[in-house]
């Protein structure tokens, strides 16, 4: 069995099924390099001619992240819900995104562990991002 420092922890999509963007062709690549770089997605399938990235996440098998490239007329974040992510650590995560000078915000429910953390993709998803911890 792999130690704990060697294993890499992917992010979950918190989803029953596949989520679906639909983002202009010209942020495509900031979009790639904020879910492959920052958040630390799997890249599943490059652009390819139909105009469509997919990301995985953990599990392999679980739900994918489908952005769809198309006209900028036709992107519009503003009609879906949020996107829920589990994280391993949100406090590693921050170190991280505060060096890229990643805007974000923290939810804060009724308990410690309670916690969100909030910011926005470029094409402007709301993304929630959250640990679980089983006792």
């Amino acid at each position: 069995m792999a130690s704990a420092s060697a294993m890499i922890y992917r992010p979950r999509i918190m989803a029953v099924d596949n989520v679906q963007l639909f983002v202009s062709r010209t942020i495509v690549d900031a979009l790639d390099q904020f879910y492959a770089d920052w958040i630390g997605f799997e890249r599943y399938k490059h652009l390819n001619r139909d105009g469509t990235v997919v990301y995985r996440g953990r599990p392999r098998s679980g739900p994918r992240l489908v952005v769809n490239a198309v006209a900028p007329e036709e992107a519009s974040p503003l009609d879906r819900p949020p996107i829920l992510i589990e994280m391993f650590s949100l406090n590693d995560f921050v170190e991280r995104i505060e060096t890229a000078k990643i805007r974000y915000t923290w939810i804060q429910g009724w308990s410690f562990y309670d916690r969100k953390l909030v910011l926005y993709d470029p094409a402007g998803h709301r993304l929630e991002l959250l640990t679980i911890h089983l006792f």
